[in-house]
């Protein structure tokens, strides 16, 4: 920075341009004219020319500002966010932009979410660039960025946000084989049921305010909000005379600010919230310990008597700790059963991956306005599918599909490539023989099942956006296949892990190729009887045939050199 903006930079902030007295939009005001009085030409310059180099020098000297106006909370966010912006433009000014945008969510708390949007994409940018060691390091920086973002947007009460972070994340750690996998599954496991505990909630609210003599919803409601979404302040809102002797006392209690609790109240809410996690559910155990932990700690804290209350604070305090030390404590523990990636063994040394897809639901079909929709595309509808499965990693290989059948039809050889040239019956034979291989029901998807996994939470025509800008980053398709299949997971996978959803082979589904019915649909399956259906583009197909919502209907006998599978499995107890 010149010393002439030095100078004028300490001038606006020794006149009190910021002063208490200014009102927020005066002040967001005063910072632009102060920004553009002192950078505003150096700024057009560097955004209006190809020498990146000129943007990522600004941003070093726009950073260097902003932690000198960290005390003018206004000025300091829109210098750290023009130093974001201007360094996330060149890789030599990602640790800038990177700096920048963490300073903000530092010194003002408030403009955090827009900032951390801002580090997941320059995270986002070093991953895609990453090769190698440096790869699966920016990527482990991606997933820990993904998290803290979904963590914010989980206290905002933007769940539907914080969902599509956690989905991200785990997308993320899965491709690397990041230890965090295991931990994001935990956590979004915990935020569905949660979800569903606000939902109950709602409903509760809704009946006791139809019956306020309803004791019963109403002693449920103060439980749900107590224990199991933690906010002993709205719970508050509805205690009366029915609700229990222990409400009664320790929910007002609970509801003011920590800070306030005097010592006897915080020993005796120490000890109700850890009877509390004994008896709570997924979704609020990790919450009640965290609450006993901390009214123990202030009573540490204001005792200074060694007797026996301090120690069984103290205990309390271990026990707490420990209790969140373990892996997932607000999603109770580890899971037992059901693993996030299912293995299943072919023989003779070949294997075939499947990973976890949850119930949840999205807009199948696309929209009139799409560019390059078909006609069978439509009409959009709600569809829930309501019951988890795994799907294949990949799809089926040759050398998957010669293990189980003895035979590979395909027209482009190669073990790792997928299998070709098989109709929906060599398909659905090769399910049955592995479905009496391993012992579990293996299946082809729906044509539902399929899209809800392609889509991966998004709602852009192709998973990745709404246009076909970068399709070649994820799929083989007629503008660089050269006329053939290609080695399986060689693209980058969807948000859940999914290889080659887009392109590379057509993919056969289970169900009859069909009209779609209006309005909602759960676990829709077609209809009784028709041709049959594929998905996904394949080798030979332009790009618009790699949206998401393409559709191809086929003769179910028909075989192709651009016809392959994938397949899926029911979770144990869910078939």
């Amino acid at each position: 920075m010149s010393r002439l903006a030095i100078f004028a930079l300490a001038v606006y902030l020794s006149v009190g341009a910021f002063s208490a007295c200014v009102s927020a939009s005066e002040a967001d005001d005063k910072a632009q004219k102060a920004f553009e009085a002192l950078y505003g030409e150096d700024f057009k310059r560097a955004t209006s020319t190809r020498d990146t180099a000129q943007a990522v020098a600004l941003a070093a000297k726009l950073f260097e500002a902003a932690k000198s106006a960290a005390s003018q909370p206004e000025l300091m966010a829109l210098l750290a966010d023009k130093a974001c912006d201007l360094g996330a433009m060149d890789p030599k000014g990602y640790d800038t932009a990177l700096a920048a945008a963490a300073l903000v969510c530092e010194k003002a708390p408030e403009l955090a979410g827009p900032c951390q949007d801002k580090i997941i994409a320059v995270r986002q940018k070093q991953y895609e660039a990453g090769r190698g060691e440096e790869k699966i390091k920016a990527g482990e920086a991606l997933v820990d960025a993904l998290l803290a973002s979904a963590a914010a947007k989980g206290r905002a009460g933007e769940t539907d946000d914080a969902n599509k972070c956690l989905q991200r994340a785990l997308g993320v750690a899965r491709v690397i084989k990041s230890t965090k996998v295991e931990a994001v599954d935990l956590q979004i496991r915990a935020a569905a049921v949660r979800q569903k505990a606000q939902v109950q909630a709602t409903q509760l609210k809704a009946q006791v305010q139809a019956d306020p003599a309803n004791a019963k919803a109403r002693d449920e409601l103060v439980r749900l909000l107590v224990v199991e979404l933690d906010d002993p302040a709205e719970a508050a809102k509805y205690l009366d005379d029915t609700s229990s002797a222990a409400f009664r006392k320790f929910v007002p209690a609970a509801a003011k600010p920590l800070t306030d609790a005097p010592q006897v109240a915080c020993l005796e809410l120490a000890d109700w919230y850890l009877q509390l996690a004994s008896v709570a559910g997924p979704a609020g155990k990790g919450a009640m310990f965290a609450r006993a932990k901390a009214y123990a700690g202030r009573f540490l804290a204001l005792h200074e008597a060694e007797d026996i209350d301090r120690t069984r604070m103290e205990l309390v305090v271990k026990k707490a700790g420990a209790e969140l030390a373990r892996p997932g404590p607000a999603a109770g523990g580890k899971p037992k059963s059901d693993p996030f990636v299912l293995t299943l063994d072919l023989g003779k040394g070949v294997s075939l991956k499947l990973v976890r897809i949850r119930p949840g639901k999205f807009i199948m079909g696309s929209p009139d306005s799409e560019k390059g929709r078909g006609k069978d595309e439509g009409p959009q509808h709600e569809v829930t599918i309501s019951k988890p499965f795994y799907m294949g990693l990949t799809e089926v290989t040759q050398a998957q599909y010669e293990a189980v059948m003895g035979t590979n039809p395909s027209k482009f050889k190669g073990p790792t490539n997928p299998v070709d040239r098989v109709s929906l019956t060599d398909a659905s034979d090769f399910c049955r023989k592995l479905s009496e291989k391993c012992g579990r029901t293996v299946r082809l998807p729906t044509e539902a099942e399929w899209e809800y996994a392609c889509r991966a939470g998004s709602k852009t025509a192709f998973f990745f956006g709404d246009t076909d800008a970068g399709l070649a980053d994820y799929a083989w398709f007629a503008n660089n296949s050269a006329g053939g299949t290609h080695p399986v997971a060689q693209k980058k996978p969807n948000a859940w892990g999914l290889y080659d959803m887009l392109g590379n082979e057509k993919e056969w589904c289970a169900d009859w190729y069909g009209p779609y019915a209006a309005g909602a649909a759960v676990d829709p399956k077609g209809p009784a009887s028709s041709d049959s259906g594929l998905r996904g583009g394949g080798w030979s197909g332009g790009w618009y045939t790699c949206r998401a919502a393409s559709r191809l209907m086929q003769w179910y006998d028909n075989r192709s050199g651009d016809f392959g599978f994938r397949v899926v499995v029911s979770v144990a107890g869910m078939e």
